[in-house]
């Protein structure tokens, strides 16, 4: 009854709980408070390092490569030149944001800002998105304070994707 009760107390399986009382039991000693305490912790420690998780490589959330390999004809070429495509298309919109920003054209600044929204959506980069949506703000409202700010934390997180999908590209691909 004591092994039932401290089972559903505890919500170790009980027959973990009667090997427990039953070794306690073959050392002549009883299962004081204190040393169930011990067991209790050990064994709940024991089932924390059997719970597997897979985290996947901080690289890897950086992009996500579905929707370009959904567009590819399915081979690994054909996603890589998908990469490659992206990767200008990428390129195109960070110079269309430097141009814009020499020049201090903020409706140009907003539209360069959101194209490479669009690119971030393209991969699921959630950095490159906020940091996009931020920038397309500060020149929509024609906020110049926070403008180059922004500028740069957009400049940072396109080589930031850049670097990842470059180490995502084929063996091929990356002569």
């Amino acid at each position: 009854q004591r092994c039932g009760l401290v089972a559903a107390m505890t919500g170790l399986p009980l027959w973990f709980v009667e090997r427990q009382q039953l070794a306690a039991a073959e050392t002549a000693k009883p299962l004081t408070p204190a040393k169930l305490r011990k067991i209790l912790i050990a064994a709940g420690r024991r089932l924390l390092t059997t719970a597997t998780m897979h985290v996947a490589p901080k690289a890897a959330a950086l992009v996500d490569l579905s929707l370009l390999d959904y567009i590819s004809d399915g081979t690994e070429q054909g996603l890589g030149d998908q990469i490659e495509r992206f990767l200008v298309a990428l390129a195109e919109g960070e110079a269309r944001l430097a141009q814009a920003s020499r020049s201090r054209d903020y409706a140009t600044l907003g539209d360069a800002a959101h194209y490479v929204l669009s690119q971030a959506k393209l991969v699921g980069s959630a950095a490159l998105e906020e940091a996009a949506v931020a920038l397309e703000r500060a020149a929509r409202a024609h906020d110049a304070f926070a403008f180059g700010e922004m500028e740069q934390r957009v400049h940072r997180e396109v080589q930031a994707v850049t670097a990842a999908m470059r180490r995502h590209r084929p063996a091929a691909q990356t002569a």
